[in-house]
């Protein structure tokens, strides 16, 4: 029988997957990637609504497209990893996708995303502790 999964918003998730990091005692951070900065309206007369990366905006090669992800910590091996959180059913971003993919092979760290606590438990008996 198949059940189907919770419809759960990016911070429930994002909760749960602390929550989950605290219980194993494993040391985790929330980082804050980017922020709402307010609509502009183009010359057309639309409206549209700003978004910046805050990795985009320090970093001064924007051309790589790195940014931080939603949660940070260091492995009991002292490891550095990150995971992106989505809202149930949401998927990264192209950049998102591509920091994970930047993480997992430039370096030795480790970088998941997951849209619920059960991806995240599943992804996260995978990596070698």
């Amino acid at each position: 029988m198949m059940v189907n999964k919770m419809k759960c918003t990016e911070n429930q998730v994002k909760n749960a997957i602390s929550d989950y990091l605290a219980i194993m005692r494993i040391h985790c951070w929330r980082q804050n990637s980017g922020g709402y900065g307010g609509e502009y309206k183009k010359k057309d007369g639309t409206k549209k609504k700003r978004f910046f990366w805050f990795m985009q905006w320090l970093w001064p090669r924007k051309d790589e497209g790195l940014i931080f992800l939603d949660i940070g910590g260091i492995l009991p091996d002292g490891r550095y990893f990150e995971v992106e959180v989505k809202a149930t059913g949401k998927e990264p971003t192209e950049a998102q996708y591509y920091t994970i993919a930047y993480i997992k092979t430039s370096t030795n760290a480790v970088a998941l995303w997951a849209d619920s606590v059960d991806m995240f438990i599943e992804k996260w008996r995978n990596i070698k502790q």
